[in-house]
Order: C-alpha cells, then sequence, then structure tokens
C-alpha cells in the first residue's frame, strides 16, 4: 500500500539470459507518459527512482544501463 511521501529506488537486474521486462499498475507515472521499457541484455541494470504523491500516484523515472 503506497503512502504519501514514500520514496525509493529500485535496481531492476537482468539475469543470465536477460530479456526480461517489467510492467507497472495504474499508479505509476513517468516523464511525459511514457512508460519506460527495461534494458534486456543480459546482466543489464537499470534503477528506478521514485516518490509516492498520494495512495494512488506514484512519480518515477528510470535510469536505463546503470553502472554499479
Amino acid at each position: 500500500n503506497a503512502t504519501a511521501g514514500q520514496v525509493g529506488s529500485i535496481y531492476v537486474i537482468q539475469d543470465g539470459t536477460g530479456s526480461r521486462t517489467l510492467s507497472y499498475n495504474a499508479a505509476w507515472r513517468f516523464p511525459a507518459g511514457s512508460v519506460p521499457v527495461a534494458t534486456t541484455p543480459a546482466s543489464a541494470v537499470d534503477l528506478v527512482v521514485f516518490n509516492t504523491r498520494s495512495g494512488s500516484t506514484i512519480d518515477a523515472v528510470i535510469v536505463k544501463n546503470f553502472t554499479r
């Protein structure tokens, strides 16, 4: 359950096979209304950073090909 004011980050790491996808429920909002596609090669890393505006709205951005 989302609560206003929650913030966080999520590393999305592809396994050795890659080609995994992400899906988001209707609460997630991205810049320009464009839902990002995860980087798909094996072992790729993306970083999702989010801020919960309300119980039904989560503002987020994704940093693709993040180097850890």
